[in-house]
């Protein structure tokens, strides 16, 4: 199994063990479709009761002056 594809497997086990999210449950799905696009970045997986969202991940460093 490739990365992503274990990547999405194991996002949507996590979403129905801790059954979240309640509402916006369709976030999930645009969320694994979304990984192809998004592929080679870092991300973080936010799962809430009202949904989900995938937000890029800042690295250390990034933000010095």
């Amino acid at each position: 199994m490739s990365h992503l594809n274990n990547l999405k497997s194991v996002m949507i086990s996590l979403a129905a063990e801790h059954k979240l999210p309640e509402i916006y449950q369709d976030d999930i799905t645009t969320d694994v479709e979304s990984l192809d696009r998004f592929d080679g970045l870092r991300l973080v997986w936010l799962l809430r009761s009202c949904g989900s969202v995938l937000v890029p991940a800042a690295y250390s460093g990034e933000f010095e002056q």
